[in-house]
Parts: structure tokens; C-alpha cells; sequence
């Protein structure tokens, strides 16, 4: 039977020694914002870890070490989509990386993947002695006393970033002081860096680093401490997009009925409720699927799963409204050969209002790469970005164009080149 919970009554930290005391073997699930992240144990030791966060995975950690380019990533997914191949050894056989290298980054890369968990206050937890493969699986050995007291570090170092940056609606804007020239030798930190720019958010500055959250905040931190960088405004943050610096509201109550029964093919006879006096449950969900309107279901239960995030069937019925969703955008209007050009609102004002995702990817539109490669690129759920696509196209800022209109290769001309990485941690 699994054990479950969420970890604001029962600690990470707690968690670990628990399954570490008892030589527990199972595989320990984690899940905030609909991003799950899994650490298997064996006889109480930490063997193996994933994420299904598009930022951590291979691609989006190599892109963001400037190990790689968008356009050598763009090649390395075709090809695995083709042949499914294990990327790194694509990255091998395209002489990118050598495998010390790759055996490296992806040791890196779990080693966040575990970290990263201590950035979470307000995630749910479920404790399998059974589970099924995971595809994003990497193999460690950790001891949890040693994770356990790394975590705790970098969770009072995310403590000191969130007194600073007490929002995701953080404006910035660099200052006259000269930044070290080691700094701008980081790719990320280079990333990080242009991307401040008196415009932006916090959340949008994260997604244009395609890196870790919490080594992009730190970063920031650091100029902000250092005098590099200043607060000119604080806007309100999407809380549809929230980051580690947002956490979880407390939900309003809403009417939510036992699951038990409820599919995605309720009724379709049943009359749809006035939007205005609807009742947002799962029940109404369900009917807006069966409906066809798997947008307004998947706005339902996204309401319903904030408030109630530790039920796993109503996880699936989500899992499954934005499978629906999915399916329908790509038969649509949204094929993934489809090629999105930017109209001239999306450069003025036509922007006002905008979802930090939504404006993250107007700057991803180059008038050439279809769909398909915007979902590769992209650290973004794909479920996120085609809703992104949707809304900016009937607000008018985007257009679809036929794959034909643009002959060549979508990236032709991206022209990056791999920069050495620098660390740079003051903190």
C-alpha cells in the first residue's frame, strides 16, 4: 500500500531518513505543479532519479551549460525521434561531446534533480514499494545523510533569495556598475544577463535560461547583493506559472464531490451550466469534455488540483483533459509542421497583459522553425506551450503559416557556438 502525503506535514528531510532508516525499497514520487520528480531507494540507499521537468532534462542542461547549441539539440531530437537512440550517445556521434563528458553532465544533472527537490515547500509525496519504468531514469549512489545535509544547505540559501525576491512579478534592470569579466564568459550567466533588461519578470527571466531555477535566483541574487542589478517594480505574478519564488495560495473551497465515479465521458445530455454561476468541480469538467471543450475542462481542474493536490485520480482526469487537449490542438489549427510568425502587434502593445510563458514564447518565434522545433526548444511542458500558441494566436500576435512558405532548414542561420563554462558562486 503507498504512503502519501505532502511534504509541509511531513519534511524532505524527514522523508529521506524515514525510507533511509527503515532500508526502505521502493521508488519515493514527488509532484509540485504538475512537474514529478522520483528518487528510487534500495535497502534504504539512493540508486536512481528522474524528473519529468523539461528544463532538466539532457538537451535543456547541456543547452543551458553552452555545452551545446539550439540547432545541434534541434539535430540531436530529430535524429531520436527517428532512431530513439539515447541522446547522449547522439551528442558522441555527432562529435559534440565525448562520453567523460556526457557520463559528467548527466551526473550533474541527477545530482540536481535530487537538490533541487529542497527548493520545493509545498509539494505532494508518494511512497510506491512497486514501480514501473521510468523513462528519464538515471542511476546513482547517494547516501541520504550526505544529500540530506547538501539540501539543507542550499534550502537556507534559497531562504536568504527569497527575502530578496519576495516575487516572481520582480522587474530588474542592470545598473552602471561593471560586471566581472568572468561572468560573461558563463553562458548562463551571459543568458541571465541579456535577459535583464528593465522589461522583464523574474518568471520570464527563468525561462530564458533553460536552466535550474534555483542556480539562475542565486545567480540573480549575487548582481542584486553586489549592486549589478536593481528593483525598479514589482507586477503581479501569474500564478498559473508559478516558480520558487511563489508559493502555493490557499485555495478557495470549491464543491468537489468523491471521484470515484467520475469519468472524462460524463453526460453529454446533461445541460451545460452559465459560465457565470457554474460550479467548478470535476463533474463540470467532465462534461466540458464530453462537450469537446478540453481548454475549459483542463481550467477546471486545474483549480480543482490546486486545492486538492494530494488526490491522484484527480491527477489522472487532468492527465487526461490535457492529453484530449493535445490531441485536438495538433489535429487542428496547431499541426507541429506549422510555422508561427509574429505579427507587428507582438512587438508593442498587443504584449500588455501577457502570461510570462506566452511572452517567453514570442521571443522564440523566428518566422521559421515550426512547431515541432518550439516544443523540442522550449523548457516548457508541451501542454504549456500549446496553450501559450493558442492564446497568442487569437489575441492576434501570431500567425500559421505552411512549411512550404519557408523552404531550407527551420534553424539555418541560428550561427551559436558552444562558449567554455565558468562557475561563478559568490554566495
Amino acid at each position: 500500500m503507498p504512503v502519501y502525503g505532502t511534504i509541509r506535514t511531513m519534511s524532505l528531510p524527514d522523508l529521506l531518513q524515514w525510507a533511509s532508516v527503515n532500508k526502505m525499497t521502493g521508488v519515493l514520487e514527488l509532484e509540485r505543479n504538475k512537474i514529478c520528480k522520483r528518487i528510487a531507494f534500495r535497502d534504504g540507499r539512493i540508486v536512481a532519479c528522474s524528473s519529468d521537468d523539461p528544463p532538466s532534462r539532457l538537451g535543456q542542461f547541456l543547452l543551458s551549460r553552452g555545452k551545446i547549441t539550439k540547432d545541434q539539440l534541434r539535430g540531436a531530437l530529430a535524429r531520436q525521434e527517428i532512431t530513439g537512440e539515447n541522446l547522449g550517445l547522439i551528442f558522441q556521434g555527432m562529435g559534440v561531446l565525448t562520453r567523460d563528458d556526457v557520463e559528467a553532465h548527466v551526473a550533474a544533472k541527477a545530482e540536481e534533480n535530487i537538490y533541487g527537490l529542497f527548493d520545493w515547500t509545498d509539494a505532494v509525496f508518494r511512497f510506491h514499494e512497486d514501480a514501473g519504468n521510468d523513462p528519464f531514469i538515471i542511476e546513482v549512489d547517494l547516501s541520504v545523510p550526505d544529500v540530506v545535509l547538501k539540501g539543507i544547505q542550499r534550502f537556507d540559501d534559497l531562504r536568504r533569495v527569497r527575502d530578496a525576491f519576495t516575487s516572481s512579478g520582480i522587474v530588474l534592470q542592470r545598473t552602471d556598475k561593471q560586471t566581472p569579466p568572468e561572468v560573461t564568459t558563463s553562458p548562463m550567466a551571459r543568458r541571465v544577463l541579456e535577459s535583464v533588461d528593465g522589461r522583464r519578470t523574474l518568471a520570464e527571466i527563468l525561462l530564458h535560461a533553460h536552466a535550474s531555477e534555483y542556480l539562475v535566483l542565486k545567480f540573480l541574487y549575487t548582481l542584486l547583493r553586489k549592486g549589478m542589478v536593481a528593483i525598479t517594480e514589482v507586477r503581479q505574478p501569474d500564478m498559473n506559472s508559478r516558480t520558487l519564488l511563489d508559493p502555493a495560495s490557499e485555495p478557495e473551497p470549491l464543491d468537489l464531490q468523491p471521484l470515484e465515479t467520475l469519468t472524462a465521458s460524463a453526460e453529454v445530455d446533461r445541460p451545460r451550466p452559465e459560465a457565470a454561476g457554474e460550479v467548478r468541480n470535476p463533474e463540470a469538467a467532465a462534461q466540458r469534455m464530453a462537450a469537446g471543450d478540453h481548454a475549459g475542462a483542463m481550467e477546471i481542474l486545474n483549480e480543482c488540483y490546486r486545492a486538492r493536490p494530494d488526490d491522484n485520480h484527480l491527477r489522472q482526469l487532468l492527465l487526461r483533459a490535457e492529453a484530449a487537449f493535445l490531441e485536438a490542438v495538433r489535429r487542428g489549427v496547431l499541426s507541429p509542421s506549422r510555422i508561427p510568425v509574429p505579427l507587428s502587434d507582438a512587438a508593442g502593445a498587443g504584449r500588455a497583459g501577457l502570461h510570462p510563458t506566452e511572452a517567453f514564447l514570442l521571443t522564440m518565434l523566428d518566422g521559421k522553425s515550426d512547431i515541432k522545433s518550439i516544443l523540442w526548444l522550449a523548457p516548457l511542458r508541451e501542454v504549456d506551450v500549446m496553450k501559450g500558441l493558442q492564446r497568442l494566436l487569437q489575441r492576434g500576435l501570431i500567425e500559421l503559416r505552411d512549411p512550404e512558405a519557408f523552404p531550407g532548414d527551420p534553424g539555418e542561420g541560428d550561427g551559436e557556438q558552444p562558449v567554455p563554462s565558468v562557475q561563478w558562486s559568490p554566495i
